[in-house]
């Protein structure tokens, strides 16, 4: 049983695509809370 190559480039994408969405989200998230204690401080 083989796995043909469009299941790993399928698979490739779709990790690349959830993990840059996932690192933006964070990434805007520490930002809007370091700003805020910034603010506070």
């Amino acid at each position: 049983l083989r796995t043909p190559p469009e299941i790993y480039a399928g698979g490739f994408a779709l990790a690349l695509g959830a993990g840059t969405i996932v690192a933006i989200v964070a990434g805007w998230r520490a930002g809007r809370y370091a700003r805020i204690e910034h603010l506070q401080a």
